[in-house]
């Protein structure tokens, strides 16, 4: 389960998911719309170690959002990350 950090004054965050130099998926956010799972497909040619990267480029503090003084960069919550072959 996923979800971004969204409120009145930040209704986008966008997420991009990577494997080493491949984008593997992308998704979108949206202030007061339900989010669905993301299910992406893995490459067939990996090898037993996997490193997945989370890009969040529209991540935003609190603070910026005047919502409290918490200064930390906030972008996505990740309930859980499964990965099936």
């Amino acid at each position: 389960m996923i979800g971004g950090f969204l409120s009145e004054g930040h209704k986008t965050q966008r997420i991009l998911i990577r494997i080493g130099d491949r984008e593997i998926g992308r998704a979108k956010f949206e202030y007061g719309v339900v989010p669905e799972p993301i299910e992406i497909k893995l490459p067939a040619q990996l090898t037993s170690e996997i490193v997945v990267d989370l890009s969040l480029p529209d991540a935003v503090s609190p603070e910026e959002l005047n919502i409290n003084e918490d200064a930390r960069k906030l972008g996505v919550k990740l309930k859980s990350f499964v990965i099936r072959r």
